[in-house]
């Protein structure tokens, strides 16, 4: 391409027609370039603000959930406390000693053998249930003990017939049921198991059950001295409950 000057207009040519930009020209697109980096700059900014916002909002957002979660925690503890307070309050006013001897059997039918061996300890003044529990089973325990010398006295008694000596061979081998069952039911209590405590205690009645009907009449010493084995029993039957009671 071959340059030529224009003598009227003052500016190079081309021979071949090519146009070449003005100043105007070129100090537009000047122009529009730094307009479009100001906007590009802008527009990231923007951005940048907008990132920014969202993450402050998220960190509101957790910091409202925890604070929510602290005050959630705050009235649950409330609340434990009260319900604690409520219930030392309650176990303070429960009867001990005498006054909950009087409460347990004042609803029974043996009303005067239960007053009398629950009083007989020297510590039933101060007794709570455990405490009582525990005194009468003591006190079946030994009376199946007594029962069962009696027994083994009997047996040894050659006047008695063949069959009245092979009953009380089996009442025995029940009475030493009943009296280590009676043994399994302390442990129960002392290891705080009160559902196990009251399945040995009505194996204990079985058992005694079993042995008197081994045995024919109802005026021997051993049926007497059963029913008093039953009726320890059956005391230590009902402080049981009362105790399951107390722990529902």
């Amino acid at each position: 391409m071959i340059s030529i000057f224009n003598s009227n207009t003052g500016h190079a040519g081309s021979m071949s027609g090519c146009h070449y930009p003005s100043d105007s020209d070129i100090a537009t697109d000047a122009q529009n370039l730094e307009n479009d980096m100001k906007f590009r700059v802008c527009t990231e900014f923007l951005i940048r603000q907008k990132t920014e916002h969202c993450k402050c909002e998220s960190e509101n957002q957790s910091k409202t959930k925890m604070e929510s979660k602290r005050n959630l925690l705050w009235v649950m503890g409330i609340c434990m406390w009260l319900v604690l307070a409520h219930h030392r309050s309650g176990a303070a006013e429960e009867k001990i000693g005498k006054e909950l001897i009087k409460s347990i059997c004042k609803n029974r039918g043996n009303n005067e053998l239960c007053m009398q061996v629950l009083s007989s300890d020297p510590d039933s003044d101060h007794a709570d249930l455990e405490e009582l529990a525990m005194i009468s089973l003591k006190a079946a325990a030994s009376n199946a003990s007594s029962i069962l010398n009696d027994c083994k006295r009997m047996i040894d008694d050659q006047n008695l017939e063949p069959k009245v000596q092979q009953g009380l061979a089996d009442c025995k081998e029940n009475l030493l049921d009943a009296e280590s069952q009676i043994q399994d039911a302390i442990a129960s209590i002392l290891s705080n198991d009160k559902l196990d405590a009251q399945v040995w205690l009505k194996a204990a009645l079985a058992a005694i059950d079993t042995c008197d009907d081994s045995i024919p009449g109802d005026d021997d010493i051993l049926s007497r001295k059963s029913v008093a084995f039953r009726q320890l029993c059956n005391i230590a039957v009902a402080i049981n409950k009362a105790m399951l009671a107390t722990h529902t």
